[in-house]
C-alpha cells in the first residue's frame, strides 16, 4: 500500500536526517527528494510513475514537483515545493517568498487548479519533539514527521520561518493517502484532508470541481504510456518532477 511507503519514507527520512545531524554532514533536499521518490516507485512499478527534466532552470520554478493522484472517476493535482528543516537553528532557511508566491500563483493559473503543497523534511532536537504537530490519524510517532506536508496557503500567512510556528501547520505526508473514508477513492481522500483538516474548508467553502475533475492534463497520460514528455509539456508543469499514482489497473 501507497499509505505504508510513504510511513516508512518518513521514518526513512528521519533516521537519515539525525545521522547527518549527528556526524555533522549534509545532506541537501534534492537528494531527499530522488531518494523519496526513487523508492516510492520501486516499492509501487505498477500503480506510480515519474518522470523527470533536466534542463528546466529551478530558479523559474515555484513547484520541485507536480503529484497527480487518479481514480477512474475523479483525478486531483498538486505542486508541490520540498523544504528541509535545519536542524541546529529548527527553522526552514531556504524559504523564499517569491518561490512560494510563485507556487501558490502558477497553481492558481493552471487549468485545472493545482492545490498548492510544502512537503517539509525534518529531524527534530530537544524541546523541537514538543511542539503541537497535527497527526490526524497517524499514531503520535515523530519519525513520520521525517516528511511532512502543509498547506501552502497557510504556510504563506506565517511571518515566520521557525519549526515552532510552523509545527502546528503540519502533518505525515502519508495523511494524504491514508486518512480519510476507506471506501473513498485516493484523488477524494487526498484533497479532502488537505481542505478539511489543513486548510479547515468545507466541500461548500470552495469551488471542488476546479480542483478534483474527470480528467487529466494530456501529459499525465502520455506519462503512463511511458512516452518521453516534451519540453513544451514540461513548460506546462512547471516543475522538474512529474509523478503520478493511479489507484486503478
Amino acid at each position: 500500500m501507497l499509505c505504508n511507503t510513504l510511513r516508512k519514507r518518513s521514518s526513512k527520512t528521519w533516521f537519515l536526517l539525525g545521522e547527518a545531524y549527528t556526524m555533522r554532514a549534509s545532506m541537501s533536499e534534492e537528494t531527499l527528494t530522488e531518494l523519496n521518490l526513487l523508492e516510492i516507485r520501486k516499492s509501487h512499478p505498477y500503480e506510480v510513475a515519474t518522470q523527470q527534466y533536466y534542463k528546466r532552470e529551478e530558479n523559474k520554478n515555484g513547484a520541485d514537483w507536480e503529484w497527480w493522484f487518479l481514480s477512474r472517476e475523479e483525478k486531483v493535482g498538486f505542486r508541490i515545493q520540498a523544504k528541509k528543516l535545519h536542524t541546529f537553528s529548527q527553522s526552514y532557511k531556504t524559504f523564499k517568498k517569491s518561490q512560494m508566491k510563485t507556487l501558490i500563483d502558477q497553481a492558481a493559473a493552471s487549468t485545472p487548479k493545482r492545490i498548492p503543497l510544502y512537503i517539509f523534511y525534518n529531524y527534530f532536537v530537544g524541546e523541537s519533539r514538543k511542539y503541537n504537530y497535527q497527526f490526524a490519524c497517524e499514531q503520535k510517532d515523530m519519525a513520520l514527521l521525517g516528511c511532512s506536508v502543509a498547506s501552502a496557503r497557510r504556510i504563506a500567512r506565517q511571518s515566520s520561518r521557525k519549526l515552532k510556528e510552523l509545527a502546528p501547520l503540519m502533518s505525515p505526508w502519508s495523511s494524504l493517502v491514508c486518512c480519510g473514508d476507506p471506501s473513498w477513492n485516493i484523488a477524494k481522500r487526498a484533497s479532502s484532508y488537505v481542505f478539511s483538516e489543513m486548510e479547515h474548508m468545507r466541500q461548500g467553502d470552495v469551488g471542488m470541481s476546479d480542483y478534483i475533475v474527470k480528467k487529466a492534463p494530456a501529459y499525465v497520460y502520455k506519462l503512463l504510456e511511458h512516452q518521453e514528455l516534451s519540453a513544451e509539456d514540461w513548460s506546462t508543469i512547471q516543475a522538474n518532477r512529474l509523478i503520478v499514482v493511479k489507484d486503478y489497473k
